[in-house]
């Protein structure tokens, strides 16, 4: 993470269908589904408003939940700037992905700074500022952040499965694999 004065923007994808937690997500994006109370993004924004040079969070949503998703910017109330963007999709058929997203939100927004990408569902029991101050210190590397689940039986079929190599490099990464390789996971 080599940043521009200090600063970086996060980016929290958010334009998935969750059609595996229907009926509970038809009408409603996962991320606004409550959890102690709150909405998911209000826990994770309130993680990443605590991140010093964080200046912008721009939230990736699709055409079926936008109006929510603006709605709930409209509602909250939190230090760092809030930005939703509709990606113009309206199914898992035209879906871009996170990777499209990403890009959609650097070339639409002409982002030249650091970027932190999460999920929208993703929550953390430890800061993220202890993350960001890891990634900044790596220069202009990619960071990841990953969990150890201790056997890789338990990624099986449910995570993104990270294998690294001895020196801390990611050599792969494969989405709900059958079959891990490692015990890591990225989600």
């Amino acid at each position: 993470m080599k940043s521009s004065e200090g600063r970086s923007k996060a980016v929290i994808l958010a334009a998935g269908y969750a059609t595996r937690l229907y009926p509970l997500t038809l009408h409603t994006p996962k991320c606004l589904l409550p959890v102690g109370g709150r909405p998911m993004l209000d826990h994770l924004c309130g993680h990443l408003e605590t991140i010093p040079g964080l200046d912008e969070i721009f939230v990736v949503t699709n055409a079926k939940f936008f109006k929510q998703l603006s709605a709930w910017k409209e509602r909250s109330r939190f230090a760092v700037p809030l930005h939703v963007l509709n990606d113009g999709t309206d199914s898992n058929d035209n879906r871009l992905g996170a990777i499209g997203d990403l890009n959609l939100v650097v070339e639409k927004k002409n982002i030249k700074t650091d970027l932190l990408m999460l999920a929208a569902d993703n929550l953390f029991e430890e800061p993220l500022s202890r993350f960001a101050d890891f990634a900044k210190a790596r220069g202009g590397a990619v960071s990841m952040g990953v969990v150890e689940l201790g056997n890789p039986a338990l990624a099986a079929n449910r995570f993104g499965v990270v294998e690294m190599s001895p020196s801390g490099e990611v050599v792969s990464l494969e989405e709900k694999p059958a079959s891990p390789k490692s015990s890591l996971i990225a989600t």
